[in-house]
């Protein structure tokens, strides 16, 4: 709904309005919005409130028992209520753009609170043990989520070094690795026993993903079973997104392992929204 209707809806409504041309040249030039077809029940308050009362008309007569339905005081009395009181007041608040803004505003919010927060106390554990036993007493998902997410960012990153490590023993050039990584953090590994490291980033991944598990959420364990056995955990060399997107071939298998694992979703969600972005006012004649 979210991820292909809605935005197709938006599409057509920008196509519209970038369609928008001057009715006059005078110094108080206006602009006329050109006229978009809307429900009948949408026209006025007045045919709103008349569809919903006969929407839920419906819905009553679907789950009203016998005796409630024959009686009409209490018919029109359950329905006033549910139109007056719960559906046209909710579907109001959830139209109102200040509304949707302001639960997007929070959401981002928060979830910018618990990264934060979750990178503070990654990156801040005094010891390892210590970092263990946070992820083992903390039942928030989302931290616990973003805790992974670091977590395999740094396998990733670490993996990296140690392969340009292996592969050049007079020097390391960041500029060469094939992931996104600061000066400061590549010397910081160089620096490190590579190996201990991915093996303690490893089990605190395994223990994160058990903690994940436990509190109801995504079972990543179950997805690395293949063929009866359980996959080792492999992190080969990353491609860039953009990358990616700019070969067909590439989008369709992106698009395969997506949907494989579920979000598939998410990547015809950022198609859509991108076409919004190159959204052209000759699209008007042809929609």
């Amino acid at each position: 709904l979210i991820s292909a209707d809605t935005i197709e809806t938006l599409r057509k409504h920008f196509i519209y309005f970038r369609g928008v041309r001057p009715t006059q040249t005078t110094p108080n030039q206006k602009y006329k919005f050109p006229d978009i077809n809307s429900f009948p029940y949408l026209v006025s308050p007045e045919k709103e409130l008349e569809f919903l009362r006969k929407s839920v008309e419906v819905l009553l007569c679907v789950c009203l028992p016998r005796e409630y339905l024959e009686c009409l005081p209490v018919r029109v009395l359950i329905r006033e209520y549910l139109v007056c009181h719960i559906f046209q007041p909710t579907i109001d608040r959830l139209c109102d753009p200040d509304y949707i803004n302001q639960k997007l505003l929070a959401y981002l919010i928060k979830r910018e609170e618990i990264t934060k927060s979750a990178q503070k106390r990654y990156a801040h554990s005094e010891t390892y043990e210590h970092f263990m036993q946070h992820i083992k007493k903390c039942d928030d998902m989302l931290e616990l989520t973003q805790i992974r997410h670091n977590i395999i960012t740094d396998i990733m990153q670490a993996k990296a070094v140690q392969r340009m490590k292996d592969a050049n023993s007079t020097g390391l050039r960041v500029a060469n690795l094939p992931i996104s990584i600061s000066a400061e953090k590549a010397k910081s590994l160089m620096e490190r026993d590579l190996k201990l490291y991915i093996t303690q980033l490893t089990t605190s991944k395994g223990v994160c993903e058990r903690q994940i598990r436990k509190l109801g959420g995504e079972d990543y364990q179950e997805n690395q079973i293949v063929d009866g056995e359980r996959a080792k955990p492999d992190f080969p060399r990353p491609i860039p997104f953009d990358t990616i997107m700019m070969n067909d071939i590439a989008v369709m298998y992106f698009l395969q392992y997506l949907e494989h694992c579920g979000y598939g979703n998410l990547l015809s969600f950022w198609k859509e929204v991108q076409n919004l972005s190159i959204v052209s006012i000759t699209e008007l004649d042809e929609t």
